[in-house]
């Protein structure tokens, strides 16, 4: 593999962590929030 197809899909999984990341916090807020009702 290239090293620029390399950097690509380290770029792309580090952003696909990322955004799981914040997925499981936005849904750790929200499921907070509704135990807090």
């Amino acid at each position: 593999m290239s090293v620029a197809g390399f950097a690509a899909l380290a770029q792309n999984h580090s952003m696909l962590q990322g955004r799981m990341l914040c997925q499981e916090a936005l849904w750790s807020l929200f499921s907070n929030t509704l135990l807090a009702q």
